[in-house]
């Protein structure tokens, strides 16, 4: 069987209806599940490796939890729309809990019996670990708090989440901390210094 429809399959027969339960649309095409919930959009999309083979798919997941709001408030804000409206995202070997800790562990089908076991393990992980740990996201501040827990912080983009969820000081303290640590690395790679700039000059000058 061909690694796609390898996937799909256990996808279709295994996961699709779980997630209906649960409200998650599925892209088929993509492949991708999504939920949108409150200000809040769940997103978990799958990848294939590029060394799957006739009966043998290597796949893993991206998560993000995304909104439309955040680039309504942007563009209100700035008079255009946000690089994205991305609120974290993250590899399913950085979401905490997940079974599978390195990068290298990802589930493997080979259209044999032990398939049935690591979907399993795989499903597992999707309605007990990514779910219940993206669902916290459910206001403004808990999307500052995962956001500023990301391996790469955007201090601006979390900065705006508090502000959005009315905590001024608390947006003031993550832009304070974004320069520090730019400064303590002595490199800004992701340019982030000039957002900062321009919030510190707005909201708080």
């Amino acid at each position: 069987m061909k690694p796609k429809e390898l996937l799909n399959h256990y996808i279709e027969n295994q996961l699709v209806a779980e997630l209906q339960k649960l409200g998650f649309r599925y892209a088929k095409s993509v492949p991708k599940f999504s939920r949108t919930k409150g200000d809040f959009e769940l997103t978990f999309s799958f990848s294939r490796s590029q060394w799957n083979a006739e009966d043998y798919c290597q796949f893993w997941t991206i998560w993000d939890v995304s909104s439309k709001k955040y680039s309504k408030w942007f563009k209100e804000q700035w008079g255009n729309k946000p690089v994205n409206n991305v609120i974290v995202c993250a590899s399913e070997y950085n979401v905490p809990g997940w079974t599978r800790e390195v990068y290298k562990q990802h589930f493997t089908l080979t259209n044999s019996e032990s398939d049935i076991a690591e979907f399993n393990e795989f499903v597992h992980n999707v309605l007990n670990v990514g779910i219940p740990y993206y669902t916290h996201i459910s206001d403004w501040n808990i999307a500052a708090e995962y956001a500023s827990q990301e391996i790469i912080v955007f201090y601006d983009k979390v900065s705006d989440f508090y502000l959005i969820s009315g905590q001024k000081e608390k947006a003031k303290e993550i832009l304070e901390l974004g320069i520090k640590e730019i400064e303590r690395r002595k490199h800004d790679q992701y340019m982030l210094l000039p957002e900062i700039q321009k919030r510190l000059d707005k909201y708080f000058n």
